[in-house]
Formats: structure tokens, C-alpha cells, sequence
């Protein structure tokens, strides 16, 4: 699944870096994660990531194709323990889901 990757909070081995996901609802999500898990690489801020999620399902919403996705195989969740989400089917590639 396709994140933004808005900051550096640690250079240190592994690295660690702020990400947002953004559901199609427009909620906005934050979360702290290692750098190689996103594979992140001294790219200019911000830029895209990509963590790994399963694909749940398939979701309509407002005529938009949708999935929901989970990320708690991998412990990847944001700040509030969030690790499912619904968003836009543009922004998960299946074929590696």
C-alpha cells in the first residue's frame, strides 16, 4: 500500500520515519515505522513509501473502487493503533498484496 513519507524523526540504525495514509474517506493517518520497512532511501521529502497489507476486500464508495487492508501481520499501525483501512484500490498494487 502506497504511503507519504513526511519526515525523518531518527538517522539512526534502522531509521525511523513519519508516514501518513490517507483513506478515501479523506481521514488522514499518521505513524512512525523503520525505514527499510517502507523502503525508504535518502529519497527528497516528502515521497511515496510502501508497507505491506493484506487485501481484505473490495469496497464501492461513492462510485470509487476501494479495498480495505489490514497491516497488523507486518505491526504496522499509526499512533492511534490503527492497522485497517479503506483506500483508493490506485494506491494498493494486488499483485504484490
Amino acid at each position: 500500500m502506497r504511503i507519504s513519507v513526511t519526515g525523518i524523526v531518527d538517522e539512526e540504525f534502522p531509521g525511523w520515519i513519519e508516514f501518513h495514509i490517507d483513506e478515501a474517506s479523506g481521514r488522514r493517518h499518521r505513524g512512525i515505522e523503520k525505514m527499510p520497512v517502507v523502503g525508504y532511501a535518502d529519497q527528497a521529502l516528502p515521497c511515496d513509501g510502501w508497507i505491506a497489507c493484506n487485501v481484505l476486500g473490495h469496497v464501492d464508495r461513492d462510485g470509487r473502487r476501494c479495498l480495505e487492508v489490514d497491516t497488523s501481520p507486518w505491526h504496522v499501525e499509526t499512533d492511534e493503533g490503527v492497522y485497517r483501512f479503506v483506500v483508493d484500490a490506485s494506491d494498493v498494487d494486488e499483485a504484490q498484496s
